[in-house]
């Protein structure tokens, strides 16, 4: 007998190993995962043998985004049929097909001949010896894990509350800035001199009632919850929760999508036509609009994480890989990278380095992607087009001079002047705004940086947003993503 066998860990594992093993291989054949075999089972059990999303959603444990595609990839597999009510629109009724009860079936008389397999083995007596050994190592670890978290939480409270209010910070700085800038999107600098945003509005461009927060916000949350659900950076998976926005009315404030640029949509819809995630972003230099950068903001946070980023200066080849990935889901051109780059060192700057002088925190973002393009020079005419950035007397540049219009490069030297040129949260996204044209989108990335520096978002502005319990859920399960990977 190998001495290993003696561990009680070891057997433990192996036994769970191997049931995992074999559970795993009989539901492959019938093309199920166990979340599906779940929610087949739970809608199997109620009345009529169908349920609400929203039941599943409490059963599971999950949000509603992940719940969506866990019944849109089954209904594509003809186990369910969903449907919306008619008088209610966003209750959707699930039903399980007959192909799903027959799939049920077949895979919980597999899970009995496990469980008969295992009982077999033992007499009566020795199963009631098993069953309570079990149970007693069991509350032992369990109560050792408590007492082991208590301890660590008591260590590292104040680090585990920062980076969650960091995050936290960044994303309603963001949900905020943006929707403040909605209702005057497209207006003038001149008539927003005259009648300036000084608190939330509603209506204007989209006629949309106050606190509605764009698809800046929607798209962020895509990725911020496709990070909090898996853990890593899935291309694939960000563009399916795009596709839920896009298709099934996600990630909003309200019912209806109102808003997205014509590069967002144009690579969904390349999506949907089945190119790669990473063929779907657009190439031309005509396509180098803000949209990779507006949603951008949950990345630094994970990536610092999960690589021990100490600073700008330490991003390796690898995370500006991933930087570049996430942007090309829809921005492909080299430009559009290295917009992204830039505010993703900063961040990570802000994230390690605290409270620096600002202009200290973008020069070495700055220097960090300089440093990356010299070692890739075909990089080097897209950073070109940052040079402004580059100068230490950026923040001294005359308002006539900051530009608000889609294009990234005005995009994020606006969303960086009104950074470097006030004192708080407020000031900054109130000037960002009152720049006019791309205002939400200006206000949206400078909103967030702000947020993430001044560790501060007025509470009477939070709590105006619309669906912010979505935006609570996300920012809770990707704060906690973090933590893991950080721990």
């Amino acid at each position: 007998m190998n001495e290993d066998n003696n561990d009680i860990g070891y057997m433990i594992k192996l036994l769970n190993d191997t049931l995992e093993k074999k559970a795993n291989d009989d539901l492959r054949v019938f093309d199920l995962t166990f979340s599906q075999l779940r929610t087949l089972r739970f809608i199997a059990e109620q009345e009529n043998r169908e349920t609400t999303q929203k039941a599943l959603e409490d059963f599971l444990g999950v949000s509603h985004p992940t719940i969506n595609g866990i019944l849109k990839r089954m209904e594509e597999k003809g186990k369910i049929t969903t449907e919306i009510s008619v008088n209610k629109r966003m209750t959707k009724t699930v039903r399980i097909t007959e192909k799903g009860i027959r799939e049920l079936e077949i895979a919980n008389e597999g899970h009995n001949v496990q469980e008969n397999i295992l009982r077999n083995s033992l007499d009566v007596g020795e199963r009631e010896t098993l069953m309570n050994l079990l149970n007693k190592i069991y509350k032992g670890i369990t109560e050792n894990e408590n007492n082991q978290k208590k301890e660590s939480k008591a260590k590292s409270v104040k680090s585990e509350k920062s980076m969650k209010e960091k995050i936290r910070n960044a994303l309603y700085g963001a949900a905020v800035a943006d929707a403040l800038g909605v209702p005057v999107e497209f207006f003038w600098r001149d008539d927003l001199k005259k009648n300036p945003v000084v608190d939330m509005r509603g209506f204007g461009s989209y006629d949309q009632p106050k606190g509605t927060w764009s698809d800046d916000t929607s798209m962020t949350l895509c990725l911020a919850e496709s990070i909090a659900r898996l853990g890593e950076i899935d291309y694939k998976d960000i563009m399916e929760n795009f596709l839920l926005w896009y298709n099934e009315d996600d990630f909003l404030p309200g019912d209806e999508l109102f808003d997205i640029g014509y590069t967002c949509e144009s690579a969904i819809q390349n999506y949907m036509k089945g190119k790669p995630p990473l063929l779907c972003g657009l190439t031309d230099e005509d396509n180098n609009g803000n949209g990779s950068l507006m949603r951008i903001s949950p990345l630094p946070f994970f990536l610092s994480a999960k690589f021990c980023i100490e600073n700008a200066n330490t991003m390796s080849d690898e995370v500006f890989s991933v930087i570049h990935g996430v942007s090309s889901l829809t921005h492909a051109h080299p430009i559009s990278l290295i917009g992204c780059d830039i505010y993703c060192a900063l961040m990570i700057e802000i994230i390690t380095n605290g409270r620096l002088k600002k202009e200290s925190l973008l020069k070495n973002a700055v220097d960090s992607v300089k440093a990356f393009v010299e070692k890739h020079d075909e990089y080097a005419n897209a950073l070109s087009k940052y040079k402004r950035l580059k100068k230490a007397d950026f923040a001294k540049t005359d308002e006539n001079d900051i530009n608000t219009s889609g294009y990234i490069v005005d995009t994020l030297e606006a969303a960086l002047w009104c950074f470097l040129t006030t004192e708080s949260y407020r000031e900054c996204v109130l000037k960002a705004v009152n720049l006019g044209r791309d205002t939400d989108t200006v206000a949206c990335v400078a909103g967030s940086i702000a947020g993430l520096y001044y560790e501060s978002v007025p509470d009477e502005w939070v709590n105006t947003l619309r669906n912010r319990k979505l935006i609570d859920e996300i920012a809770e399960s990707f704060s906690a993503k973090c933590e893991s990977c950080r721990g």
